[in-house]
């Protein structure tokens, strides 16, 4: 019955939609709490490690058996447990515009690695089929990787190597052009850029941002360890700005411009007539003022 009651919801959200694209506005910049009513699951606390470019902060945690249920998402259903905040905007048609976000994240010195479970940061999720266009998780290295999920193709970006990621402060900033052909994803960890990507960035494009943790294949974990229980999960985040247009979070540095010496070239005035035959010059009361080819010119000056 839960199945046949998340199948008519989800052809209710897909009929509801439309087919032509909407442009992002500002309303999308709310977020709310996303599949996780657990009381700390998530917290706005002052900042305790004394290095937040913010303050407060938000708290995330996530325990053994933090899943929820909703039209369209069944975490228990499918071996998931989330604690999340999520943008509130769910479009109805294709997003267009180009947007940028940025936000900081903190990985504390005790993180427990997963693997072969898998732990999310950060989420673009497809509101038409409830799946992510791309993830921002922890692989089975330790590494902090950005990836697709849209389609079949695999598409991986490392951002954080695994000696880097805890117990300091990143600061992620992504521009994203939404397109299932012609789009653009550029993303920065800590001012330097590690991913130029062009081409499809999501299928249906009806995409909105949640960010926590998120983690899947806890099945395999299980059947890993069986005499362990998932170990609980804590992170630390700066509350996510997003724009529409770009603000300046990744400064520009100007292309040098190789400087060129102008040249001038004056008129020349040339005889109208020259008596060739006795050297004789014989004017006729007019000259030539036209200029010479200057290209010409300049290149047998030099």
């Amino acid at each position: 019955m839960r199945r046949l009651i998340l199948e008519l919801a989800a052809v209710f959200w897909l009929a509801a939609g439309c087919f032509s694209s909407v442009e992002a506005s500002e309303n999308d910049f709310a977020f709310k709490k996303f599949l996780n009513d657990r009381q700390w699951g998530y917290e706005v606390v002052v900042d305790t490690t004394g290095l937040a470019p913010v303050d407060p902060i938000e708290r995330f945690e996530l325990r053994a058996g933090d899943c929820s249920v909703t039209p369209l998402y069944d975490d228990c259903g499918a071996g998931a447990e989330r604690t999340e905040m999520a943008q509130m905007r769910r479009p109805r048609a294709a997003v267009s515009a180009t947007e940028w976000y940025r936000w900081h994240l903190y990985f504390p010195k005790d993180y427990p690695d997963i693997y072969p479970a898998r732990a999310r940061h950060g989420q673009f999720l497809q509101h038409a089929d409830a799946r992510p266009a791309w993830v921002l998780e922890v692989g089975s290295t330790g590494a902090f990787w950005l990836g697709s999920a849209f389609d079949h193709e695999q598409r991986y970006f490392p951002l954080i190597d695994e000696n880097q990621l805890k117990a300091q402060w990143h600061e992620i900033v992504l521009r994203i052009d939404w397109s299932s052909s012609q789009g653009r994803l550029d993303a920065w960890v800590d001012g330097e850029q590690k991913t130029a990507y062009r081409g499809p960035t999501c299928s249906s494009c009806r995409v909105f941002f949640s960010y926590g943790i998120q983690r899947s294949n806890l099945t395999r974990y299980r059947e890993h360890y069986p005499d362990r229980e998932l170990p609980v999960q804590v992170v630390f985040f700066s509350p996510p700005e997003m724009r529409l247009t770009d603000p300046g979070w990744i400064p520009i540095e100007p292309v040098p411009v190789e400087k060129v010496e102008q040249i001038i070239i004056p008129p020349t005035l040339i005889p109208s007539s020259t008596n060739r035959s006795n050297g004789d010059a014989t004017g006729t009361g007019q000259s030539d003022t036209s200029t010479k080819d200057p290209e010409l010119e300049g290149s047998r000056n030099r």
